[in-house]
C-alpha cells in the first residue's frame, strides 16, 4: 500500500523538525547571529553525553518562536527562567549535582559555536536518512508508475525527483498555515467534522488516516470547507495541497478535486478597501462567497492520478490577508472529503 510513503518518512521526521528550527537562523544568518547576541544569556547550562555538549530541545522550540516574530514569547521566557534556575542551583551546591547530571556552564559565544556545529551534523544525518528512505519510497512509487508505460528506471528516477523536490521545498519554504506560526482553523466557517479536528489539516501527517475529514454535506456542494485564521496579514503566492498516494478506492474517493481559494477582504495592506472590488476578484470561482467580504483568489484541480501527491496552486495578489478559506467544490466520489495537509506560501 502507498501509505508506506509516509510511514517510512516518519523515520526522518526528527531531522526535518530540527532542521526547520535551524532554518529560521540560517536563512538570514547575519541578522540571526546579531539577534542571538542580544537574546542569549551570558552563561548557559548544557548537558554532555558521549563527550559532546547537547543543546536542550527546549532551546530550539523557544528560538523558533522568538525568531518567527510571534508576540507570544512564553517558550523563550521559560527557557531563560529554566537556565537561570539551573545556574542558581549549581551555585548553591558543591558541584556534585553538575557532575551527576553531567552539566556544564558555557558562554553565549561557545553556545553559538555548538549550535552551528549541531546544524552541520543534522544536515549530514538528514542526508543519510533521506537516501535510505528514498529507496523504499521510490520502489513503491515505481510499481504504480510502471502501469503508465514508464520503464522501471524511468519511474524510479521520477519518483526520486518528486520525493527530493517535495522535501526540499517543505524544509526551505515558510508555511504560513503552520500552527507553530499561529495559524488555526476557524470552526465557525469550517465544515462539520467527521474525523479529527480541522487543525489536523494544517499539521504534518505520517500515514493514511492522518487527516481531517469533513462530514458529508446534506446540501450537496461544497464537499468541504476549511477556514484558517493567521496572526498577521500574509500576501498569498501558493496554496499547497497534499493527499496520501494510495490505490485504495475509498481513500482516493475522499481526495479533493475542484478547489476554490478565498480570502477576507475588508481593510487590506496599505489601507486599501477591497470591498468594492469583489466583482473582478471573484472571477473564476463558481460558488457564492462563503461569507461577506470574502473574495476569490483563484481555483484549481487536485489530480489524484498525478505523479506527485503534493500539488501547488498559484494565486496572484498584491494584498495581504489574515483569513483564508480553502473550499473543496467536488471530490473524487466518496461521501466524505478529507484533507491531509494544506499549506500557504507567501510573504
Amino acid at each position: 500500500k502507498m501509505s508506506i510513503l509516509h510511514t517510512e518518512s516518519k523515520d526522518i521526521d526528527h531531522y526535518i523538525s530540527r532542521i526547520n528550527h535551524l532554518e529560521a537562523i540560517t536563512t538570514h544568518q547575519d541578522q540571526a547571529l546579531r539577534s542571538l547576541q542580544e537574546m542569549l544569556p551570558s552563561l548557559i547550562v548544557v548537558s554532555k553525553s558521549n563527550d559532546q555538549l547537547d543543546i536542550p530541545e527546549q532551546f530550539w522550540q523557544a528560538l523558533q518562536q522568538r525568531l518567527s516574530g510571534e508576540k507570544n514569547t512564553s517558550l523563550w521566557n521559560d527557557f531563560v527562567k529554566s537556565n537561570t534556575d539551573r545556574l542558581e542551583a549549581l551555585k548553591d551546591n558543591d558541584g556534585s549535582a553538575a557532575k551527576e547530571e553531567k552539566l556544564h556552564v558555557i558562554t553565549s559565544d561557545a553556545f553559538r559555536d555548538v549550535m552551528n556545529a549541531r546544524f552541520s551534523e543534522l544536515r549530514k544525518e538528514f542526508g543519510s536518512s533521506l537516501i535510505e528512505v528514498e529507496e523504499k519510497i521510490a520502489k513503491a512509487l515505481s510499481q504504480r508508475m510502471s502501469a503508465a508505460s514508464l520503464s522501471h528506471e524511468q519511474a524510479r528516477e521520477l519518483a526520486q525527483s518528486r520525493i527530493i523536490m517535495n522535501m526540499q521545498q517543505s524544509i526551505h519554504e515558510k508555511n504560513f498555515f503552520s500552527p507553530a506560526l499561529g495559524a488555526k482553523a476557524d470552526i465557525y466557517l469550517t465544515s462539520r467534522t467527521a474525523h479529527r479536528t480541522p487543525n489536523a489539516a494544517l499539521e504534518r501527517w505520517a500515514e493514511a488516516g492522518d487527516c481531517w475529514c469533513a462530514a458529508a454535506s446534506i446540501y450537496g456542494d461544497p464537499k468541504a470547507q476549511l477556514a484558517v485564521t493567521l496572526p498577521k496579514r500574509v500576501v498569498p503566492r501558493e496554496f499547497v495541497m497534499e493527499h496520501v498516494p494510495t490505490g485504495e478506492e475509498d481513500v482516493i474517493g475522499s481526495a479533493p478535486r475542484d478547489l476554490e481559494f478565498w480570502a477576507r477582504a475588508g481593510k487590506m495592506t496599505g489601507d486599501t478597501d477591497m470591498r468594492g472590488l469583489e466583482g473582478p476578484y471573484s472571477a473564476g470561482c463558481a460558488t457564492t462567497p462563503p461569507a461577506s467580504q470574502y473574495i476569490c483568489l483563484g481555483t484549481g484541480r487536485y489530480d489524484v492520478n498525478g505523479d506527485n501527491w503534493v500539488q501547488r496552486f498559484g494565486v496572484a495578489s498584491s494584498n495581504g490577508f489574515d483569513k483564508f478559506i480553502v473550499r473543496v467544490v467536488t471530490n473524487w466520489g466518496a461521501p466524505n472529503t478529507c484533507l491531509y495537509r494544506v499549506r500557504l506560501i507567501g510573504e
